[in-house]
Parts: structure tokens; sequence; C-alpha cells
């Protein structure tokens, strides 16, 4: 169907798109082909959304991210949505963890340090597992605050913090290396496994902020990289711990 005014606003059209909002020139009658062709491009918007940015990331994170800063964002995702949806693909159960069970005072041995330190342990997991993309999103600022230590005469606060959520959320894709490790039965290769995943998760991260920021030689982007994870790491692992301590308080 098409018509020589849009059909969302009224304007008189030229082109194939609305000049004064956007919408195509062409609509059509919402049938079942329709509807199923429309599903896949609502949830994902494959055509240049979802999968598009996902790509960027892989390849050019820091390019791609300072791109859509300086203003190329209509083929890019949203960095809280793209956020949000790789945090409920975590929370639907990625990793399987359950929530800590409770241990009671009476079945706890006489050394208790050992079965403390598990239940923290269960405690993270449980929470990285469930709420991984809210603390993804909530550590952000602690790594941006570093960044903008070092780079606040290229962006200000708020850009470099749009810029982490998409570097930094991206590092979901990765943890499927930890769904592969579940499936081994040997313990060692097991570790193997996650420490690739956390050489992975670092060098990407580190490449990322090393590109994303043009001022400064490539060595010392590189240096002022690694140093904004590591303090940004120090901030946001506290910020975890005691997020994980008072949550292990409520449900005890």
């Amino acid at each position: 169907m098409s018509s020589a005014h849009c059909l969302n606003c009224g304007k008189s059209l030229h082109d194939k798109y609305c000049a004064h909002c956007g919408q195509s020139a062409e609509t059509h009658r919402f049938n079942w082909a329709h509807f199923i062709h429309e599903i896949p491009h609502s949830i994902f918007h494959l055509d240049k959304g979802f999968l598009y940015t996902a790509k960027e990331l892989f390849i050019r994170p820091g390019k791609s991210v300072r791109e859509f800063l300086d203003g190329k964002r209509i083929k890019h995702f949203r960095p809280l949505t793209y956020a949000i949806i790789l945090g409920v693909i975590m929370s639907l159960g990625l990793f399987g963890y359950n929530a800590p069970e409770q241990i009671h005072a009476a079945d706890l041995p006489a050394d208790q340090s050992n079965v403390e330190i598990q239940i923290e342990g269960d405690t993270l997991n449980y929470l990285f597992s469930k709420y991984y993309g809210l603390i993804v999103i909530l550590c952000v600022p602690f790594y941006a605050l570093f960044a903008w230590m070092f780079y606040r005469k290229e962006r200000n606060f708020i850009e470099i913090v749009t810029a982490f959520v998409f570097i930094y959320a991206h590092t979901t894709w990765f943890a499927l290396l930890l769904v592969f490790a579940r499936w081994l039965e040997n313990e060692t290769l097991q570790e193997v496994v996650v420490y690739f995943w956390a050489t992975l998760v670092l060098s990407y991260i580190i490449w990322g902020n090393t590109t994303l920021f043009t001022r400064y030689k490539p060595a010392g982007r590189l240096l002022r990289g690694i140093l904004i994870f590591s303090f940004g790491f120090v901030l946001a692992g506290i910020a975890v711990l005691l997020g994980a301590f008072v949550f292990q308080q409520m449900h005890h």
C-alpha cells in the first residue's frame, strides 16, 4: 500500500521515507506472512540493529562505538537496550545456577572458614547469572570515572559511560565459554577454559578501551586502558562484594 501522503503524519511524500517523521512510504496490511516476517525484526532488528551492533562490537569495538558517539547511530541498537537483552539471556538460566541454599548453624562443622568462602562463591555465581546485565550497568560508572580522568578533554563522562555500556555488556557473549566448561567432566580442562575466558574478556575490554579514544599514541592508550580496567575493577569488585554480602545476609 502506498500513498501520496504519509499515513503517519499526513505530510506529502517525495521519497521512500517521510522527510517529516521517517516512516516508510510503503505500508502493508497485516497478515500472517507479514506478522511472521516482523517477529525477528521486532525483537532483534535483524536488518540493522541487534546483530549489526553485535558484529561491529566483535570486529572493531572501539571504532564502532566512537562512530556511534559521533552521530552514526541509525544502524546501532541503543546501548542500554543491548545490555538489557544480553542480561536477560543470562538471567534465563544460561549457567543454570540456583539460589544458594540455606545452611543452618547446626549443620556447620567446627571450622567454618571454608564453608563461609563457599557460601560467598555460590552467592556471587548466582548473582552474576541472575543479574549480569544489571551488574554490568552498575559497575560501568566505576570504570568510566578513571577513563574520564585520562580522556576528559576528548569525551565527557556520559559519553564514556555510554561507550562502556556497549563494550562491557558485549562480554556476555564470551560467557558461552563457561557454558561449554560446564559440559566438561575433566576439572583441569574446566579450569583451562575458565582462565581462557577471563583472559579473553580482559583482552577485549583493554582492546575496546584502547581503540575507543584517539588522544595519545597507541602505546599510551594501551597503558591507560590497562590502568582504567585495573582501577575500575578494584572499585567495582568492592561494590559487587558488598552487594553480595548484603544479599547473603538478607537470605540467611
